[in-house]
């Protein structure tokens, strides 16, 4: 007497088969499944960095100022044309990054004093006008060696913590030792605290004198 063997049960192997063949026929009938798809952010307003570089208000001609501040001997920073019409706006303290020399020396309202860095960029010297204050103009006096095309940032904050820095204006030119370069503000702008953030310079980052103008009453 033969015995009869038993159907073997479809094993694992078949099992996934069967799974993709039931689920391709129900993807054909119901169709191809969708996805929710975020819609696209919305377009950010440009950033204070983005504004075009100020423009150094000399003559295109004129590359340079002609004449340095210490030709005649040390003293006031010479103003010219509407800004010496401006009031200098009075600094409380200053500080900087290097330990070369005091930063108050940078703002002293004299260049026969200056703020060196002792290094390259990149460097920043900040400085409390002790209250919020109306700035029209600033007016830089490098004191580098060699002279050539430089990029600093003028950083404002109009809050009494100076670590709310917001980059307001980009600075892109040639720049000498000891002359004058004279940037006014395409508008009046208002802080407690201004940074000049040093990104690119031939030389070390030093400045003879950097002075800050009102000129609401001109």
């Amino acid at each position: 007497m033969t015995s009869r063997r038993a159907p073997r049960a479809l094993g694992p192997t078949l099992d996934p088969l069967l799974g993709l063949l039931l689920g391709g026929l129900l993807q054909a009938a119901c169709g191809a499944p969708t996805f929710a798809v975020d819609p696209p952010p919305p377009e950010l307003p440009p950033r204070q960095d983005d504004r075009p570089p100020l423009q150094v208000a000399v003559d295109p001609a004129e590359p340079l100022p002609p004449e340095p501040v210490r030709a005649g001997g040390c003293g006031e920073v010479p103003l010219s044309g509407r800004l010496a019409r401006c009031r200098k706006i009075p600094s409380w303290r200053a500080a900087a990054t290097g330990a070369s020399s005091a930063a108050s020396s940078a703002f002293d309202g004299s260049t026969c004093t200056s703020w060196n860095a002792g290094g390259f960029a990149p460097q920043s010297i900040m400085v409390d006008l002790g209250a919020s204050r109306r700035i029209d103009a600033i007016v830089l006096v490098p004191d580098m060696t060699p002279d050539g095309a430089v990029v600093h940032r003028v950083e404002l904050s109009d809050r009494d913590d100076p670590r709310s820095f917001q980059s307001a204006h980009r600075i892109e030119a040639p720049m000498a030792a000891d002359r004058p370069v004279e940037l006014p503000f395409p508008r009046p702008e208002r802080a407690r605290f201004v940074q000049i953030a040093s990104e690119a310079s031939p030389s070390w980052i030093a400045w003879r004198e950097i002075v800050l103008l009102d000129c609401s009453g001109e």
